[in-house]
């Protein structure tokens, strides 16, 4: 690929506190134009079958001074989320982390990338926006589906003990400061689950690839036992992406229970649309 032809080779993200908000920035997006060339693709009216929503503006830079001409036509990716939405995109960065899988691409675990989508649709009811592509259009049957599935995988008890190994990792004294993989191993003691992290070297990463294949196999026979090898700099690479990472995934997690716990719910709005293409 052609460094002319990345979109988000720079960018910034502007997350609001409510979906009106976002709706009021969207209204006046037209200015950011008079320099260059925008184009607009809306997530949130056409929600990625992941349960993506977001507006995301592509802009390519036209420099006004002959010195900045080597950057003619690079592109810069903005991308408008509300809160709600930020925080499901926090919470898939958080269990594509740790599983190692490409969730937000559609790609690993199909209970867990099915879940995404459901919880995309309910935060979408929440918002009064269009639900996500094949997930339910009743809010009953939607918040049934997500109970079933959220309990299945155990959603909220991997999720909080994956947030408290990041903050474990980071905290690990000497000898391991020089750590560069932590092999973490998730399993359900006295109705609560532990966690277990040992550190590695770089030195050291062939025998933590061999222990982890060897936790694998073990954990394949125990059930909830979860495992996974996990890289300093994938750790570092969440927090800095997502500064507000521990606020972001209660405020999720407070979401998922503010759905699954509903007890009357107002008739959600069902809105048609199509897929836009890229």
């Amino acid at each position: 690929m052609r460094l002319s032809q990345m979109q988000d080779i720079g960018g910034c993200r502007a997350v609001l506190r409510s979906i009106e908000e976002v709706r009021s920035i969207l209204g006046t997006s037209k200015l950011w134009a008079e320099s260059g060339d925008l184009r607009e693709i809306n997530y949130i009216q056409n929600p990625k079958e992941t349960g993506y929503r977001s507006v995301h503006y592509v802009w390519k830079y036209a420099p006004k001074l002959e010195i900045r001409d080597g950057y003619d036509g690079m592109r810069v990716e903005i991308q408008i989320r509300s809160a709600l939405q930020h925080a499901w995109a926090t919470a898939v960065e958080m269990a594509s982390t740790f599983k190692n899988e490409d969730l937000k691409f559609g790609q690993g675990d199909p209970n867990w990338i099915r879940f995404f989508a459901l919880m995309g649709s309910a935060i979408a009811m929440e918002e009064a926006t269009p639900l996500v592509p094949g997930t339910p259009h009743n809010k009953k049957e939607l918040r049934r589906e997500l109970r079933d599935l959220s309990e299945n995988i155990g959603v909220e008890g991997q999720m909080k003990r994956w947030s408290e190994v990041t903050s474990i990792a980071r905290d690990l004294p000497a000898p391991t400061g020089d750590a560069r993989v932590f092999l973490v191993t998730l399993h359900p003691a006295d109705y609560r689950w532990q966690v277990k992290v040992k550190a590695f070297r770089e030195s050291e990463t062939i025998r933590a690839s061999e222990e982890y294949l060897q936790a694998e196999k073990e954990s394949a026979e125990r059930q909830n036992v979860q495992v996974a090898l996990v890289s300093v700099e994938s750790i570092d690479m969440l927090r800095e992406a997502y500064p507000n990472y521990y606020q972001d995934t209660s405020k999720f997690l407070k979401a998922l229970q503010t759905v699954l716990h509903a007890t009357s719910a107002k008739p959600a709005v069902v809105h048609s649309h199509q897929r836009r293409k890229r």
